[in-house]
């Protein structure tokens, strides 16, 4: 896109109404998916070498995340973590599966984001969430590290050492309190407020739409960003672990086992971030654990994470986990686009895997 052409589409985004451009958004995201879909990633790619699967993954995956240790300090009703298995939970992730993650992301230069995050809150076991960065710092240096946290934790002298081990990124997730009545802009404005003045931060940008505060800051070399969402519309049923937060049956592909490479303090890989092997519902759908099994995450990725990737890219019912899931999901009105774009794809890839 030219400057003219870059100029004009910002013009016509500044004077779209919140819904429409959001639909355009969200529509181009998809149609950018859909041209990065290879053949491989359908393909049984078991016996292939290692060069050829670290190939697959180096190409492909965005975004890897995982859990330093299992506990989370807080009991929301939009987590699975509201049964108090978290609360005092205090295992911190076998040091020689983390260990192995990043010396084998580092084997392939990684230069997507690594980032702890899951169902724990990172900052709740500082000493090891610092030891764990530092060695992936060493190990992975052009990848982007991010944690995200609750901001329980969080202070300036912790802001502070957290650049200094080499940290990118830092997402506040920023929750209203039952005092606060219910999701608000207001409320999310004071909260986001407090939060700013806590940690001395100064918004660089602020963007807020009807169920959503979204600011971003930069602390020294860090780049911090908070949301406040409405989880009352944000949040989604975790695998169908949350029966308020069920949806119409899922009929759109799935980009999760595509671009996201997902590992539980449990050492046990899993097809996407609501999906939790601590969970006894969820048991039957871990991929493969990386504390008990001689397996790369390469492995993993090109042969035990085929199936999933094959079940996700339809345009029909989901299975289990995914029946009602909404992470991520397109729009109904967006399904007949979609599918002939998803057409135009395999027909340009031409030798699609039956």
């Amino acid at each position: 896109m030219n400057t003219l052409q870059t100029f004009v589409a910002r013009c016509s985004e500044a004077l779209l109404p919140e819904a429409t451009l959001a639909g355009i958004r969200r529509r181009r995201q998809w149609r950018v998916l859909f041209n990065e879909l290879e053949s491989d990633l359908f393909r049984d790619l078991k016996a292939a070498s290692r060069e050829t699967k670290q190939g697959l993954f180096a190409r492909h995956v965005k975004l890897v995340e995982i859990e330093t240790h299992a506990k989370c300090n807080r009991l929301c009703s939009f987590c699975p973590n509201v049964d108090r298995n978290r609360i005092f939970n205090d295992t911190t992730t076998n040091a020689a599966v983390l260990a192995q993650i990043f010396q084998e992301l580092g084997e392939i230069d990684y230069r997507g984001q690594l980032k702890v995050a899951r169902y724990s809150e990172p900052l709740a076991n500082i000493p090891y969430l610092y030891e764990q960065l530092k060695l992936a710092r060493e190990l992975i240096p052009h990848g982007e590290l991010a944690i995200v946290t609750n901001t329980d934790y969080l202070n300036t002298a912790v802001l502070d050492s957290l650049s200094e081990l080499g940290l990118d990124v830092v997402y506040m997730s920023i929750y209203l309190p039952v005092r606060a009545k219910g999701w608000s802009l207001k409320n999310a404005r004071t909260y986001t407020d407090r939060v700013e003045e806590k940690l001395g931060l100064r918004a660089l940008t602020n963007y807020e739409a009807s169920r959503s505060v979204r600011r971003t800051y930069q602390h020294g070399r860090l780049r911090v960003q908070s949301a406040c969402l409405d989880f009352s519309y944000e949040s989604t049923d975790r695998g169908g672990l949350l029966n308020d937060f069920m949806s119409e049956r899922r009929l759109a592909p799935c980009w999760e086992p595509f671009s996201t490479f997902v590992v539980d303090y449990t050492g046990d890989v899993v097809p996407c971030c609501n999906v939790l092997s601590d969970k006894n519902e969820h048991r039957e759908f871990v991929v493969e654990s990386l504390a008990s099994s001689q397996s790369s995450i390469f492995d993993i990725y090109a042969d035990k994470l085929l199936g999933w990737r094959r079940s996700m890219m339809t345009f029909d019912e989901k299975d289990s986990p995914c029946t009602t899931c909404r992470h991520k999901d397109a729009e109904p009105q967006d399904l007949p686009v979609l599918k002939k774009q998803f057409a135009a794809r395999r027909r340009a890839l031409g030798d699609w895997p039956a």
